[in-house]
């Protein structure tokens, strides 16, 4: 039997998909400075020529892997706020998800030296709060419960206490007291109380 032949979007798609894939593997073994276009190129299958017809530069290949993981994440977050949930994505950033992480620290540091990156990481992380925010608003007006400070704010002092806690327990993982990402987070979200349920 013949294979169906792929459309024009349908190949695009599939060579869009299979740059990400081999962009995904080459930064993990490289670091985004160590990784160049042609090294992605070669991994995926293609000509450099491949790269720039779906992506504008290796800074857009790498914006677009950060798409797909804030994609997922916040999928996750419609579920509600479920801190036994939370507690096990934070433990799966320092397994399966560290090396995404440490990639996306260093593109961090990428974006604040380029004011393009720069502009365009932080929209990304601007969409992700506001989502954030308004799961919290909702949680606290569904669960009665007082907001120790605006949704906004919250949205910030988790992502932030999140992203330290992990660098911290990179850097040194015997020193972090047991379950201190679950005991801050309640802390931040419900003060010196706790809620009936999480």
């Amino acid at each position: 039997m013949a294979r169906q032949r792929l459309s024009r979007d349908q190949s695009r798609r599939q060579t869009r998909e299979r740059l990400l894939t081999a962009a995904a593997q080459v930064f993990a073994e490289q670091g985004f400075n160590g990784a160049s276009v042609e090294d992605i190129a070669t991994a995926a299958g293609y000509s450099k020529g491949a790269v720039y017809s779906n992506f504008d530069s290796k800074e857009d290949l790498f914006l677009a892997l950060i798409d797909q993981y804030l994609a997922v994440e916040l999928e996750k977050l419609g579920d509600g706020l479920d801190l036994s949930l939370w507690e096990a994505e934070f433990e799966r950033d320092l397994t399966e998800n560290r090396t995404l992480n440490l990639l996306t620290v260093e593109f961090f540091l990428y974006a604040m030296r380029n004011e393009s990156a720069r502009q365009k990481l932080a929209q990304r992380y601007r969409v992700a709060y506001e989502v954030l925010a308004k799961l919290l608003a909702q949680h606290y007006q569904q669960a009665h419960l007082p907001q120790p400070m605006s949704a906004q704010h919250l949205a910030w002092a988790i992502t932030s206490m999140g992203t330290g806690l992990f660098l911290q327990t990179c850097l040194d993982p015997e020193a972090v007291p047991e379950r201190m990402y679950m005991t801050a987070l309640k802390r931040i979200l419900y003060g010196n109380g706790e809620p009936n349920a999480t």
